[in-house]
């Protein structure tokens, strides 16, 4: 067993994209209700159809949420902003 001493954190960040022309509307929704209860950064291209994603979390991953929990395509959750 391996023991850590001093400072240990859960924390992390994340930056990508959520491609949203192919969502469902409610799903789109319900992501960024979650992404504002855990007030994190995020701004619509509404031309483009897309949402930029900017998260300092602990112990929740939001694109892992969009993916798994809301069961979006993984390839609508990307890092690159190009359709």
């Amino acid at each position: 067993m391996k023991i850590r001493n001093g400072f240990v954190s859960n924390s992390s960040s994340s930056s990508f994209v959520l491609k949203c022309r192919n969502i469902k509307y409610g799903k789109v929704q319900m992501i960024i209700e979650m992404a504002e209860k855990h007030e994190w950064s995020w701004t619509e291209d509404r031309e483009n159809m897309l949402i930029e994603f900017s998260t300092c979390m602990d112990n929740f991953g939001l694109r892992e949420f969009i993916i798994d929990d809301m069961e979006v395509d993984s390839k609508y959750v990307t890092t690159e902003r190009n359709y």
